[in-house]
């Protein structure tokens, strides 16, 4: 009976000899074969056995270990970027990003990217009414999605400096000296345990992109098209950012989109240990403070 590969497969392998698919079956056996002939051509001496026997390692490091895979990424490592800071340019080419504006990230692919930061709920203490709630309205939001969205958890470094800052301004303002000295001796206690037990946090951010529809190769040279298509597809991706962010408060989330000079923070923040989306970053990409 016979079986048609489903659409979704993207990569369909049968298999030949030795688990192996017809192709990487041939390069071994070609390369043993190889490594043979040359043995034999010099009547086994110990320089020809010892060529042969290269040329068949070869054959089956490269079907059995992926070892042409292997150059490829080492490749990739030398000619990648290894050292660079966020305001280098090639830490733009690495990222793939062209542009930040308009609350989304504009990537080479001429996709659009939002970010929703997503506060997390501590579930366990809520009342059972609450959780089944909360459970339906995001099984809910699932069962109605007609785009693809990305989930993205990091773990990252605690950063506590807007809390210190703003107890220390609350404290200050009581003009107690002896509360003050109290606060000051809490702020050092957490600093040194936090340092000390290296306390990490979670972030969470949904993901959403849209693509760009293609040009044709003269409406490339047309700004006034560009400009139309570039809207098109940010209205189209502000539509699925409202309707996640309403799907995600029925869920009893604390959520929000962030903005332009925000999602430039969150991209600063991958060559760091922590997540910043409340400062403003001089950046290449964008060529100005804040937003576009």
């Amino acid at each position: 009976m016979a079986y048609k590969t489903p659409k979704e497969i993207e990569q369909y392998r049968q298999k030949f000899l030795f688990g192996k698919t017809q192709s990487e079956a041939a390069i071994f056996l070609g390369a043993f074969t190889a490594g043979f002939i040359t043995a034999y051509a010099y009547s086994f001496s110990f320089a020809s056995v010892l060529a042969g026997a290269g040329i068949a390692l070869f054959g089956y490091l490269w079907v059995f270990h992926d070892f042409g895979k292997r150059l490829l990424d080492l490749h990739a490592y030398q000619s990648s970027v290894k050292k660079a800071n966020f305001t280098d340019l090639s830490s733009a080419k690495f990222l793939g990003v062209k542009d930040v504006r308009d609350d989304a990230i504009f990537l080479n692919d001429n996709s659009l990217v939002s970010l929703i930061q997503v506060i997390p709920l501590d579930f366990d203490v809520l009342e059972p009414e609450r959780k089944q709630a909360i459970i339906a309205n995001y099984k809910k939001f699932l069962d109605g999605l007609d785009y693809p969205i990305e989930i993205v958890c990091r773990t990252v470094d605690l950063n506590l400096e807007e809390y210190f800052k703003a107890h220390r301004r609350s404290t200050e303002a009581l003009n107690n000296p002896a509360l003050l000295k109290r606060f000051e001796k809490l702020e050092k206690f957490l600093r040194g345990y936090i340092k000390e037990n290296e306390v990490k946090d979670r972030v969470f951010i949904v993901a959403l992109s849209e693509r760009m529809r293609p040009l044709s190769s003269a409406a490339k040279f047309d700004k006034r098209i560009e400009q139309e298509v570039f809207a098109e597809a940010r209205k189209s991706l502000d539509v699925k950012t409202e309707t996640t962010l309403n799907a995600l408060k029925q869920c009893m989330l604390q959520c929000r989109r962030l903005k332009s000079s925000e999602l430039v923070a969150m991209l600063s923040s991958i060559f760091t240990g922590s997540v910043n989306v409340s400062e403003d970053y001089l950046f290449p990409i964008t060529d100005c403070n804040g937003e576009k």
